[in-house]
């Protein structure tokens, strides 16, 4: 039914008189209140920390193991990278929502964003494992281990 009624018509019109009559915007001293600038801090440290590992991670992966990279070809950054995203998608409509109900929303930035320190700590410790042992099943463990942490602390948005 595409017609219109009389109530929202006069509701549309009560509140945007309401919004005309409010005057002047309130200074940007009011609105920036603690709380406002707590949460605009931690979204940006959470921008900073996420866009840093996604320009990392293909970097690292790419560099030669003496450089303090693992030395892979495309291709194999590609499934990486690629399994990244899944896991972060699985994560997101499966687990975010348990994570969230049990944790609440500050439980679950702090630990989301705690998650961060072992995975740039993982980094050195993954071109160790490569330099010593090469692209062995303990390297891929590391890169795994890396990859889902990052894909918990990606909960860390929701």
């Amino acid at each position: 039914d595409d017609r219109v009624s009389i109530s929202s018509i006069y509701s549309y019109h009560t509140v945007s008189r309401e919004l005309e009559d409010d005057g002047p915007p309130p200074p940007i001293r009011k609105i920036l209140n603690h709380r406002v600038i707590t949460a605009v801090l931690n979204y940006a440290f959470l921008s900073l920390v996420d866009i840093s590992y996604i320009c990392i991670e293909p970097l690292f992966y790419a560099t030669e193991i003496e450089n303090g990279g693992l030395g892979l070809n495309p291709q194999r950054i590609g499934i990486c990278m690629g399994c990244y995203g899944v896991l972060v998608g699985i994560c997101q409509i499966f687990f975010f929502p348990i994570f969230h109900n049990w944790l609440g929303s500050k439980k679950l930035l702090i630990l989301t964003l705690c998650a961060n320190f072992p995975i740039f700590a993982l980094f050195p410790i993954i071109n160790y494992s490569a330099k010593t042992s090469g692209l062995s099943f303990t390297t891929w463990i590391a890169v795994g281990a890396q990859i889902f942490l990052c894909a918990f602390s990606d909960m860390s948005g929701g």
